[in-house]
């Protein structure tokens, strides 16, 4: 999740050996050891070209970003 990308259920930390070992056992399934990307990391990465699809919901980055041109640029790069 981008708004959230450094923790687990119950903001309990990715990186935490402890939860992180908890969650893969209880999922049963394996799960980053490291944080994700953050909202503006997103978008950067976007630009980039390193993200090719994006579901939106609860924000409006066009509100809440800086470059509008650029993101509105990676935006139309994207496949989704």
């Amino acid at each position: 999740m981008g708004c959230l990308p450094e923790f687990l259920p119950g903001y309990q930390k990715v990186d935490d050996e402890k939860a992180h070992r908890k969650f893969v056992e209880v999922w049963d399934k394996g799960i980053p050891e490291k944080p994700g990307f953050s909202y503006m990391e997103m978008f950067d990465r976007i630009l980039q070209g390193d993200i090719k699809a994006l579901y939106v919901f609860g924000e409006d980055p066009f509100i809440n970003l800086p470059n509008l041109e650029g993101l509105k640029n990676g935006l139309r790069k994207m496949n989704f």
